[in-house]
């Protein structure tokens, strides 16, 4: 279970600062306060939906993937993933190859 912490404000000389944990995956699991003070808890369904969310609105979820809410979608690395679909929505680009015609 892996720590991390998020700040929530303008700054962080004036934001409130919150401690993550994760699970196996990545995922955010829960957010406590400096005061040891549970702030959110956080659970998902198999394929990334948020099954249980309370307290604090976090944007880091599913595998530690930022989630864009206005899109529905998880940004991860080189492109997306829509839990609602249950699949990738953009392709990996690193592997291809192309053919060169001379």
């Amino acid at each position: 279970m892996g720590n991390a912490a998020y700040i929530g404000g303008a700054t962080p000389a004036s934001g409130a600062y919150a401690y993550l944990t994760h699970d196996h995956l990545g995922s955010v699991r829960g957010a406590w306060s400096g005061a040891k003070a549970r702030l959110a808890s956080y659970a998902y369904a198999p394929y990334g939906e948020t099954a249980i969310e309370s307290g604090l609105p976090m944007d880091l979820g599913f595998t530690g993937h930022q989630w864009d809410a206005h899109a529905q979608f998880y940004h991860a690395p080189y492109r997306a993933y829509s839990p609602g679909a249950a699949r990738w929505i953009s392709r990996l680009w690193v592997g291809f190859q192309t053919r060169l015609r001379f």
